[in-house]
């Protein structure tokens, strides 16, 4: 929760950039505590819907007590749903518009096999929109082989 509030600007912003619109049937992967469920519904609307897939249990409980004391006007989002899933192994009954997740490719062992699977779940034509971290390799620059950080009252001359 604490996520959304530094990253619902920029993610609204992609999400609507890459094209979700009203009615679209949306799937948010990694969907936590809901925040970026909760968006999809406010951009697709009354005419869309927005489920959303964890494996955590823990994150479901918490996203579905939020979605109960929302306070929105009727009409106002796309009805929501949340059920525990692993990525990449998502089976839903039948397509959907759009494929989103914030935040979860970095927490996959394999993020290239899980967007290929996720892909197959979107209609001909539809979205597959992530916004995330790249954080392989990391580096350095300048490169350097050891750190050592200072002691406690140490002079960077006092240490070896």
């Amino acid at each position: 929760m604490l996520q959304a509030r530094l990253y619902d600007p920029i993610t609204e912003q992609a999400l609507r950039g890459a094209g979700l619109r009203p009615g679209m049937r949306v799937l948010d992967v990694g969907c936590g505590a809901g925040d970026v469920t909760f968006l999809a519904a406010r951009i697709v609307g009354p005419t869309g819907s927005v489920t959303g897939v964890d494996a955590a249990p823990r994150a479901l409980e918490i996203a579905r007590a939020r979605a109960a004391t929302r306070s929105t006007g009727p009409g106002e989002e796309a009805p929501i749903s949340f059920r525990r899933m692993t990525l990449p192994d998502v089976d839903l009954d039948g397509p959907v518009d759009a494929v989103i997740g914030r935040l979860v490719l970095g927490h996959l062992p394999d993020p290239v096999t899980a967007l290929r699977h996720l892909s197959e779940l979107v209609r001909p034509g539809g979205l597959v929109v992530f916004q995330d971290f790249d954080n392989f390799p990391l580096r350095v620059a300048p490169p350097i082989t050891v750190f050592v950080a200072p002691q406690r009252g140490s002079r960077p001359s006092e240490l070896a």
